[in-house]
């Protein structure tokens, strides 16, 4: 680490803060309110061994926010804190000074005629510990429970830059919380929030590591422990592991027990077991598995699962994208499915529909300025003639910087798909070709273990499709494969390729 930039908990780091408090304050009044030699002060600014005890003397005398002069958390006076949160910080100082005497315990005596009065007082400062350690507990439960709540909420709003400063401050509490299932609920809502953003390998392994501790307490035999089955079953789905994301599923419902069968998250199991399926091709045991997990009771896996059929029920050619689309925006991700389904529609109309539904239009809808909305309003520009100077600027600039920060090769496969659209938008074709080979690529390059969601593949097939007048063998053998494989899809009842299996056109 940098000498710019030490370990904040460091006495350097401390000293640093020190001289940050002296800006503005001469050492002499420091000195008076601590009760310090005004010598001391200064050779604690300038790097000496800072005591605990000039630590208190600052928290009691100037108002000093402990957390902040110890860890360089939060506010730097106390004034600028809540009240819950100024206990929680004296708390904390309380703390480190127990830690601080039992530390200066002369433990080597313990051999010699002094060891029963150092073993009482090792013990008074480990039972003042432990006493100070529950005291902070109880007081931060409260705390971390009401920011994991906001920080729950933000990520449903996919507020993400508030998301981002309530996981630093959860990060902050959980230092002072032994709470197991506020722990718990803090990995879970980072698993979310990493999915969110693209972090599939961070997003597994919490969501992994959360389902893996409730097997031995519960063996998936409570309401619980199928919830975390389902939340890793889900994250699975979402970062494309769908044959693991299926396995799970299927393991878990065989071992869900007799008297929950009919529960609303082993509703929501099944379901998300169905909607797998039919990512793999069984849209027929997909479909039947989704319309037998209706009716949901639980208002807040409803939403979830109305996506998961209307979507279902698109592919099957049972309902339009117009009909799908006059059910609105039932969450916020079924707003982004839209959207991109929209995508694969490749009208103007269709485009049009889904940008006036689902982008600012409630609750549920998306935001402008999260990216896949930036995206659909270049191409709908793009699209209906005016707006290709815009979709131009949008592939060179935000679409290039999202391709250049992709974590994921899925994350890169979808990028490539949106430059291959709006390359062909505006009548690129050198582009659009390059785009549509690279999509391909990166698809044929993956992981065995990893399959690219329907909607991603049938936009490249489609695409591939519409590349007609190119003499590229890569694109000639593209455009077979689509041929076939929407002639496969529509066999096994994917009734919305109909016209692509049999003309092998748009």
């Amino acid at each position: 680490m940098s000498k710019s930039s030490p370990d904040p908990g460091s006495n350097l780091a401390v000293a640093q803060r020190l001289r940050a408090l002296l800006d503005g304050r001469s050492q002499a009044d420091v000195a008076r309110k601590t009760g310090q030699l005004r010598n001391n002060v200064s050779r604690y600014a300038r790097g000496a061994k800072i005591p605990i005890e000039f630590g208190a003397a600052l928290v009691r005398g100037l108002g000093v926010n402990p957390a902040w002069l110890l860890l360089g958390e939060g506010a730097p006076f106390l004034s600028d804190v809540t009240a819950s949160t100024v206990k929680a910080a004296e708390d904390l100082l309380e703390l480190v000074e127990a830690m601080s005497a039992v530390a200066r315990m002369q433990l080597g005596s313990l051999t010699g005629k002094h060891h029963l009065k150092v073993l009482r007082e090792l013990s008074d400062a480990l039972a003042t510990y432990e006493r100070l350690r529950q005291d902070l507990n109880t007081r931060t439960a409260p705390i971390f429970r009401q920011v994991l709540a906001d920080y729950w909420k933000a990520l449903e709003k996919w507020d993400f830059e508030r998301a981002d400063d309530l996981r630093k401050a959860a990060s902050q509490v959980a230092r002072l919380s032994d709470d197991e299932k506020l722990a718990a609920e803090f990995d879970r809502t980072r698993a979310y929030h990493a999915y969110l953003q693209h972090d599939e390998a961070q997003a597994i392994a919490l969501q992994r590591r959360l389902f893996q501790r409730m097997l031995p307490a519960a063996s998936l035999l409570d309401d619980r422990s199928l919830r975390e089955a389902f939340n890793f079953a889900a994250t699975l789905q979402g970062s494309s592991r769908m044959d693991e994301a299926l396995r799970v599923c299927r393991a878990t419902l065989l071992m869900a027990p007799e008297d929950l069968r009919a529960a609303p998250i082993v509703r929501f199991i099944s379901a998300l077991c169905g909607f797998v399926e039919m990512e793999l091709g069984d849209i027929r045991s997909g479909l039947a598995r989704i319309q037998a997990s209706f009716p949901q009771s639980d208002e807040r896996m409803r939403p979830s699962q109305q996506s998961m059929l209307l979507h279902c029920l698109m592919y099957s050619g049972a309902i339009s994208f117009e009909a799908a689309c006059a059910m609105g925006p039932v969450s916020p991700a079924h707003s982004q499915g839209m959207l991109v389904r929209a995508v694969y529609e490749d009208t103007p109309q269709a485009l049009e529909l889904a940008c006036r539904t689902f982008i600012n239009s409630g609750p549920a809808s998306l935001a402008e300025n999260v990216h896949v909305c930036a995206y659909s309003r270049a191409l709908l520009g793009a699209l209906k003639g005016g707006g290709r100077k815009q979709a131009r600027e949008f592939l060179a600039g935000p679409l290039a910087h999202e391709r250049e920060n992709a974590k994921s090769a899925t994350e890169k496969f979808d990028n490539a798909l949106f430059a291959m659209r709006l390359s062909r938008a505006v009548d690129d074709t050198p582009q659009f070709t390059h785009w549509l080979i690279e999509a391909s690529r990166i698809l044929e390059a993956l992981q065995r273990e990893i399959t690219v969601g329907l909607l991603g593949r049938t936009i490249l097939w489609k695409n591939a499709l519409l590349a007609r007048d190119t003499k590229d063998a890569a694109v000639s053998a593209l455009r077979k494969r689509a041929q076939a494989t929407f002639k496969e899809l529509f066999e096994k009842g994917y009734g919305s390729f109909e016209s692509l299996a049999a003309t092998g056109a748009a």
